[in-house]
Formats: structure tokens, C-alpha cells, sequence
């Protein structure tokens, strides 16, 4: 669980900064449900792969999701967790 303190504020932006965008947080939301992969979040959004994976990178900075390599058909795949 990400513990926030005024005291440390440039984790205070940048948590501020991933969570300005409806896109970020609709994909929080959506992480809530289930464990999802970057295309399966993509298809749910309707937002472009590409933007998923730079929003994805905006969100594990901030440490408000974690990625996990999951076994899949064909080598590994990457599940999401929000860290909420």
C-alpha cells in the first residue's frame, strides 16, 4: 500500500500528477475488478495500446500499481495491480 507524507512532497506531485488524467484513474477503477494486461486494458478503455503503456509507466512511477509477469500461452505476459 502506498503511505503518503507531506513531508516528502515530490512523491506528493508526482502521485498528484498520475492521478490527473481520467484516463489513469479509469484505469485504476478498472484494475480494481480484476487483474488485467496492458491490450486487455486498451480494449476495455477503447484508448490506443501505446497510450495504455505510457499511462501504465506514469502509474508504477508514482507506485500506485504494481506489474507482475504471469505465465501465458506463449512465454509471459504482465498483469496489473493497483497499489490503492
Amino acid at each position: 500500500m502506498l503511505d503518503l507524507n507531506v513531508n516528502e512532497p515530490d512523491q506528493l506531485v508526482q502521485v498528484a500528477h498520475a492521478l490527473s488524467t481520467r484516463a489513469r484513474v479509469d484505469m485504476l477503477k478498472l484494475l480494481y475488478t480484476r487483474s488485467m494486461n496492458i491490450i486487455e486494458i486498451s480494449e476495455a478503455l477503447k484508448l490506443p495500446v501505446s497510450t495504455v503503456a505510457n499511462n501504465v509507466k506514469i502509474l508504477e512511477a508514482a507506485k500506485l500499481l504494481t506489474t507482475e509477469l504471469l505465465p501465458a500461452a506463449r512465454g509471459a505476459d504482465e498483469g496489473m495491480h493497483p497499489q490503492l
